[in-house]
């Protein structure tokens, strides 16, 4: 069986995170896809905090049990839900930031290979911008 086979069967079985994540030349991106269940992870951790805060309030008085149940617990919830969701949506912008500008360089080097101006700058020595002369002044 092929290396090219074996790791399509490889990826359809176990998915596509799986497969990204034994990507060792890096052709695929992992930290996009893990977004979700990080963000599960989140609220699964903030509603034990919660839990765990109401419960020790109500082993103090009932009175404190009851506002942490009804105010406290609730605001911690919504502020810690807000804050990661925040965090992950500045991630997740952040990636796709860099793949649109890997994109665009790549789109580049296509219109700049298909350019007649390109055969006359480097006739008259002006450096590309792959080329290693740049940012050498």
């Amino acid at each position: 069986m092929s290396r090219t086979s074996s790791q399509h069967r490889r990826q359809t079985t176990l998915g596509p995170l799986w497969a990204a994540i034994h990507d060792v030349q890096f052709r695929q991106g992992v930290a996009a896809r893990m977004l979700t269940p990080v963000y599960i992870v989140c609220l699964a951790g903030l509603g034990v905090f919660c839990v765990a805060t109401v419960s020790d309030a109500f082993a103090e008085s009932l009175w404190l049990g009851l506002f942490n149940l009804l105010v406290v617990g609730p605001a911690y919830f919504l502020v810690g839900a807000v804050l990661a969701r925040v965090v992950l949506e500045t991630i997740r912008a952040i990636i796709q930031i860099a793949d649109d500008m890997h994109r665009i360089a790549e789109t580049h080097d296509r219109v700049a290979d298909m350019s007649p101006m390109k055969s006359l700058m480097s006739a008259i020595g002006q450096a590309g911008r792959g080329d290693d002369s740049r940012g050498r002044d």
